[in-house]
């Protein structure tokens, strides 16, 4: 009697029948059988259905590739308590070739991990309806069967949880299966790591930004050794998602004002400064009150914990350089194993052209990614078809060099509101660039007579082409909003018609209506005067004295 009254003395019960009931979970394996009807399972990362996946050249992307992975060790102390990074950038920039390349590496070391590859032209990967399950279904392959159990359980309970909404199926099938298994014991040296690619590429905008949300909901309690990377496009709905101000809440630390610690600092830092003014070699050199009270209140300011971190694929990792070591390589092996290789001269391809490559692919993998691919065909001379690349031969009747990269951008174009002016504006950009590259908005606003902030609103859903953004002004002081082209080859696709089709600029047409503009903000123009050019240059002056511009009179 003593298991059903513990600690109870004293007492009888006569002719007494007694029921023991207890949970029986259904059997765990046949939670796998469960799951697989509502997988994607081309959003593996090791998927037959993506094989030959795109990722990383060896010795390219090293730099980005070490700050994810030292994020999820824990070893970056900028980004060691955020649990989720948003890895974004351009088009074809190069995220899901390193996503790849990142549940590569988490397979060879052994952690536990789930993916999910969005992609728009697959139906099960171009929507988030499997998302939850898919990425249960991987957890569950690699997790003690506590885990099993308990998303069993939620199948039995309810079977038409794969009906539910996306924020229902996280917190069912992933956390609480996850705490569960925590509870029971199961502890690991590493976190477990989800990553989401692709997800503009997810079908529907207010659920991409529901997924981020989301991400931070499973995540904002810290109870779970999990980490989320996330990969997309700058987007304008993830973007809004991620800047909100419910996702910067900072980490606490208890060591804080209770023991001093700033007043620590500081004493710290002003015996170093000391130490530096009376022993450096330079010490005659250094000013008296060095440093200023002000920098030394921000040394001493505590950085705060985000629970996000951010990596913008841009010009700080090189991308330059490893598209050019990519593009050699490459050409490397088309000279070694082309089975035309004994026809392929010396020194090909020159320097110029490589630099011209590099140059056009703008710090996009998928252009030279996409020009590989051309060149290399078993089918065709690869130096003639360099040639056709280059421009100076013209493809055959058919062949589409560029099907991928046109692909990508009719794609983007397709989804831009008030489509006729936008290519007005970018038109203009890339027929008329300025030497630094970057277009003032202000500018761009006055010439095509737009209210303050319309090219912000005409271009938020063109953040992978082109970058509109506060820049540094060359030899000045301040920053001013400005307009930068992020693909140098998305100038030959819009002047190209049998690639652009309906987004085909017309250049001549295109010319005149500059022309036009041109005039009518120089007839508004009041009476030149002989020291008109010291007055102050705004408005419709600021647009006449850029129309007199020679690469304008072009027009």
């Amino acid at each position: 009697m003593s298991q059903y009254f513990p600690g109870s003395s004293n007492f009888t019960i006569e002719s007494g029948i007694f029921n023991t009931v207890t949970h029986q979970y259904q059997n765990p394996k046949g939670v796998l059988e469960s799951l697989q009807k509502y997988v994607a399972h081309g959003a593996f990362y090791d998927s037959g259905e993506r094989f030959d996946p795109p990722k990383c050249h060896p010795n390219t992307r090293v730099a980005i590739i070490n700050r994810i992975t030292d994020w999820i060790s824990g070893l970056n102390e900028d980004t060691r308590e955020a649990f989720i990074m948003w890895l974004y950038g351009a088009a074809g920039a190069g995220k899901s070739a390193i996503a790849q390349t990142i549940a590569e590496i988490l397979h060879h070391q052994h952690f536990i991990f789930a993916t999910f590859f969005f992609s728009r032209n697959d139906p099960q990967r171009g929507a988030a309806k499997w998302l939850v399950t898919t990425l249960a279904y991987q957890l569950a392959t690699q997790l003690p069967q506590v885990f099993r159990e308990r998303v069993a359980f939620t199948f039995e309970q309810d079977p038409l949880i794969v009906t539910k909404s996306i924020e229902t199926q996280f917190m069912t099938l992933v956390r609480e299966p996850l705490l569960e298994l925590l509870h029971s014991g199961f502890s690991t040296d590493n976190h477990m790591v989800i990553i989401i690619d692709g997800l503009d590429e997810c079908d529907d905008p207010k659920v991409q930004a529901r997924i981020v949300d989301l991400s931070f909901r499973l995540l904002d309690s810290r109870d779970l050794p999990l980490k989320i990377l996330i990969a997309s496009r700058p987007e304008i709905d993830i973007s809004s998602s991620f800047d909100r101000k419910p996702f910067s809440t900072l980490a606490r630390i208890a060591l804080d004002d209770d023991y001093q610690s700033a007043e620590d600092i500081r004493h710290f830092l002003a015996d170093k400064f000391d130490e530096i003014k009376t022993q450096h070699r330079l010490r005659s050199y250094i000013p008296v009150g060095w440093p200023a009270n002000d920098s030394l209140n921000t040394l001493v300011r505590k950085k705060p914990f985000s629970t996000l971190a951010r990596i913008a694929l841009d010009d700080d990792y090189q991308s330059a350089e490893d598209i050019r070591h990519f593009l050699a390589d490459k050409f490397d092996e088309i000279k070694t194993q082309h089975r035309l290789r004994s026809y392929i001269p010396v020194g090909w391809p020159a320097n110029d052209s490589l630099n011209t490559l590099v140059r056009k692919s703008s710090g996009q993998f998928i252009y030279a990614s996409t020009v590989v691919k051309y060149v290399a065909s078993a089918h065709n001379r690869p130096t003639h078809r360099l040639e056709v690349v280059l421009g100076i031969h013209p493809p055959k009747a058919g062949d589409s060099p560029f099907a991928e990269l046109d692909a990508l951008y009719q794609h983007i174009l397709m989804g831009v509101e008030h489509v006729d002016l936008v290519l007005r504006i970018i038109d203009f950009v890339v027929l008329h660039p300025p030497s630094s590259n970057y277009y003032s908005v202000t500018f761009i606003e006055a010439f095509f007579s737009l209210a303050p902030g319309d090219v912000q609103l005409l271009m938020q859903d063109l953040g992978s082409l082109i970058s509109v953004q506060n820049y540094s002004i060359p030899f000045g002081s301040h920053k001013e909003l400005m307009a930068r082209i992020l693909h140098a080859s998305l100038k030959d696709y819009l002047l190209d018609q049998s690639r652009s089709k309906d987004f085909f600029l017309d250049r001549v047409e295109m010319h005149t209506q500059y022309a036009e503009l041109c005039l009518a903000h120089m007839m508004e123009l009041p009476s030149l005067q002989s020291n008109w050019p010291l007055q102050p240059i705004t408005g419709t002056t600021a647009c006449t004295l850029i129309c007199l511009n020679p690469y304008i009179l072009t027009a």
